[in-house]
């Protein structure tokens, strides 16, 4: 699985520091990141979370780039969004709608 192949990508900050969150047919998975020698921010294909779609409760953006997932088992995603990715991450809560997730 890689971030190329997903329905939805978006470059955040996750607490544990940069990451790629990317939305799958089956799954929403986390990817860690590194910096390229130009220093764009490239997703490898290490996964440091994943969770199934069909056990995300809600999923929303808001316009000052704090996105949130939560999930039926009570936990939940919370990441800060950069302006650049903003339209990104409102692709994904976008998809989760449209495919009745949340």
């Amino acid at each position: 699985m890689e971030g190329v192949n997903a329905i939805a990508t978006a470059f955040v900050v996750a607490p544990e520091g940069p990451a790629q969150l990317a939305l799958f047919p089956d799954e929403v998975a986390v990817f860690k990141v590194k910096k390229g020698l130009l220093g764009k921010i490239k997703a490898t294909a290490e996964i440091t979370a994943s969770k199934r779609r069909a056990t995300i409760r809600s999923a929303a953006v808001d316009k000052a780039g704090a996105l949130e997932i939560a999930f039926a088992d009570g936990a939940d995603w919370r990441f800060d969004v950069p302006e650049d990715q903003i339209s990104g991450a409102q692709s994904i809560v976008a998809e989760l709608a449209t495919s009745g997730s949340v």
